[in-house]
């Protein structure tokens, strides 16, 4: 058997074309560098996201490209798909969006694995 790469890990959604309608993960996760690589500010930047259902939610992290880690948190984006499902306004700042950003950070940091359902 050949191990699948740390990068590439997830779940196959073939289930899903048998059964539609059965259970299934409650976010979506992804990790990728900001772009250009280096900003102005000479760091590197790494975004890691999660979408759920009615949110997308980035963190933006300091990024160390020689042993691969990520680090201090330096920006947040929030989106609100229900209201603004093209991504254009991004409401993080807001006071009323604390609690959904301390949840959504929790998930995001507890992984994909912790979103699959229970089998």
């Amino acid at each position: 058997k050949i191990p699948i790469p740390h990068s590439m890990e997830g779940t196959s959604f073939a289930p899903l074309l048998i059964d539609a309608e059965q259970k299934w993960k409650t976010a979506a996760f992804s990790q990728f560098h900001r772009y250009p690589r280096v900003t102005p500010d000479g760091r590197d930047y790494m975004g890691l996201s999660i979408v759920t259902s009615r949110y997308h939610y980035v963190e933006w992290r300091t990024w160390n490209d020689t042993d691969k880690t990520v680090g201090t948190l330096s920006a947040v984006e929030l989106y609100d798909l229900q209201s603004d499902p093209s991504e254009n306004t991004n409401v993080a700042e807001l006071n009323s969006n604390k609690m959904v950003i301390d949840d959504l950070s929790k998930q995001l940091h507890r992984g994909w694995r912790a979103a699959t359902p229970a089998r």
